[in-house]
């Protein structure tokens, strides 16, 4: 899950060949907006103690979410643009986030500006509640003594994930196995084991699973988006990448997000290509050509090129960035 980076800032001809490779870690260029906010207690305090306490706090916990996400390599960083405090809403303070989240989304049907929501960035509320998080209705609502692995599940969820054991599954009696509809991630139940994923989808165990497989099961039970809490939790899929891209394409107009990704992959042979990371039903996806991926990008958008080679000679002339994913792609004459 290696990306490449390309930066044209003024004219870049490409003629002679220019082949994007994969270095570890690529600097971010589009920024997803978070607005922060601590529910107050009816003395108007934050909840005390805990892992997000102080605006300190928030900050480390979004520095450590970036540094992660630039290990991905896709251009994307949270950006905090502001943390407030909410007053007189403490009927939000001492619930559980899932009914925090029906108040808050209840109070803002009726006054926009409840809880001091934004309509052109995340919002994520912090409460008093023991542990966890929520993500429904267009927010975020976590514990005061969530992590910065919570923060980024339960954001996770606000750009399109669903959990690796299935959309509106937790855990094993909640629901049977479940597609959450990333095809790179391997069916999975909050109860299982490394060993019962690979029994499932091989079906073999440690040792006798090859590299690839080994990859693929450790992909799912130590996924951002898993409920396994002895897994590391710090993977995403280029597939869960892909769909998270795609969602954040759908908040810039809300000026949420700041730029746009748009897909390049040139054996999509759907009618109809939009740009977006997939078809549906034959039709969308990514773009065949570079030159029309570069022509509708606006200025600091990314142009995504999946594996090839791209035998198209142009001259860019736009301030955008050419990132290749899953595998190297040539541009221009071999």
């Amino acid at each position: 899950m290696q990306t490449a980076i390309l930066r044209c800032l003024l004219f870049l001809p490409v003629c002679a060949g220019v082949l994007l490779v994969s270095p570890r870690e690529a600097a971010a260029q589009l920024e997803m907006k978070m607005s922060v906010k601590f529910i107050l207690s009816a003395g108007g305090a934050r909840p005390p103690g805990g892992s997000l306490l102080t605006d300190a706090d928030v900050l480390q916990a979004f520095t450590d979410i970036n540094t992660l996400l630039d290990t991905f390599g896709r251009g994307y960083h949270f950006r905090v643009t502001e943390i407030v405090d909410v007053p007189n809403h403490s009927e939000a303070y001492n619930v559980d986030v899932q009914t925090a989240s029906e108040i808050i989304k209840a109070a803002v049907a009726n006054n926009p500006t409840a809880f001091g929501w934004r309509n052109s960035a995340a919002n994520m509320y912090i409460n008093n509640d023991a542990g966890g998080g929520s993500a429904f209705s267009g927010m975020v609502v976590v514990s005061h003594n969530s992590t910065s692995r919570t923060v980024l599940h339960e954001s996770g969820h606000h750009f399109g994930l669903c959990h690796t054991q299935g959309c509106g599954c937790q855990t094993c009696a909640d629901c049977g196995l479940t597609d959450d509809d990333v095809a790179d991630t391997l069916p999975d139940r909050e109860c299982w084991t490394f060993d019962q994923i690979g029994a499932h989808a091989f079906p073999a165990v440690f040792p006798n699973l090859s590299l690839g497989q080994i990859g693929m099961v450790s992909n799912t039970f130590n996924n951002v988006m898993s409920y396994h809490h002895d897994g590391t939790g710090n993977v995403l899929t280029s597939g869960q990448l892909d769909r998270m891209a795609d969602t954040a394409d759908s908040l810039v107009s809300a000026g949420i997000v700041t730029g746009r990704t748009w897909f390049v992959d040139l054996n999509n042979s759907c009618s109809g290509r939009t740009g977006s990371s997939a078809c549906v039903g034959g039709i969308g996806g990514p773009f065949q050509t570079v030159a029309t991926g570069v022509s509708v990008a606006g200025s600091g958008d990314i142009v995504l090129l999946r594996k090839g080679h791209y035998n198209e000679p142009m001259t860019i002339n736009k301030a955008i960035t050419l990132r290749a994913t899953r595998g190297d792609a040539l541009l221009g004459k071999q």
